[in-house]
């Protein structure tokens, strides 16, 4: 199999782009690592990337515009790692195969053909963590906000405790493979979501949880960290008269409330 073919799609942004419902979950080796090049674009045998139904110029320059993942983040065939665009249009540059990554290119300005936007290392795709992140479990749609859609994959349950989830979001996908609650609350520029901060397959029934409150914008796509380290798992959120938000959770029997800004 080609590089090229092997390791990256270009797509034309969300409004053009056909629906991904499902990706095929392929990774690479355990161990082995490549290296994902931006192509040049105008090479003969690049048309096979592009949608038929659309045109495009690829005569540059082209800048990123914005990184989707991190060292460390785990990435799966068909997930965006970066947008790139030119004076006409922005393309999202996607990776062909699944690994973890342990090189980013964090460069902000131009990119020219041939240089590394990144480097995957293979994982063992049998370890607990991807399990539960198994193709073989069906996405649900969990919440739908101003044309994003937030999907989940549930994942498991603590013992006497809330179920934990996957989640990742369409068009553009800005979750990795953690673990999230199922609790989430809608507002008019966007979602809040829970994040746990550990690893509940791994570490089994918790005594101490300790999450954090995100929250996603719908417009511009941004995913933020309002409050870190919040020992509960049951959350809700309440808005006063004057319009101000609180997230309000239960901790040694004690109801708390954070103002949410």
């Amino acid at each position: 199999m080609s590089f090229l073919k092997l390791l990256h799609k270009l797509f034309f942004p969300p409004k053009t782009s056909p629906k991904k419902l499902s990706y095929k979950g392929t990774f690479l080796p355990e161990g082995k690592q490549q290296e994902i090049i931006f192509p040049n674009l105008n090479s003969v045998g690049m048309e096979s990337t592009f949608s038929s139904k659309n045109s495009i110029d690829t005569g540059g320059p082209y800048q990123i515009k914005k990184w989707f993942y991190n060292v460390g983040d785990i990435i799966e065939e068909g997930d965006v790692l970066c947008t790139i665009e030119t004076e006409k249009v922005t393309m999202e540059f996607e990776v062909a195969i699944g690994g973890q990554i342990s090189f980013i290119n964090q460069k902000k300005g131009t990119v020219s053909p041939g240089e590394t936007l990144a480097t995957l290392t293979g994982i063992q795709t049998k370890s607990t963590h991807l399990k539960s992140y198994d193709n073989s479990k069906p996405w649900a749609i969990m919440v739908y906000h101003q044309g994003t859609r937030i999907r989940s994959k549930h994942a498991g349950e603590i013992r006497f405790g809330p179920a934990f989830l996957h989640l990742k979001s369409e068009p553009i996908n800005v979750f990795g493979n953690q673990f999230f609650g199922d609790w989430f609350y809608k507002t008019q520029q966007g979602i809040y979501l829970q994040l746990w901060n550990s690893n509940p397959i791994k570490e089994g029934v918790h005594t101490k949880a300790n999450n954090d409150l995100l929250f996603l914008n719908t417009e511009t796509k941004e995913l933020t960290t309002i409050k870190k380290g919040i020992p509960s798992f049951f959350w809700s959120i309440e808005e006063n008269e004057h319009g101000k938000l609180f997230l309000i959770y239960n901790t040694d029997n004690r109801e708390k409330r954070i103002e949410i800004a």
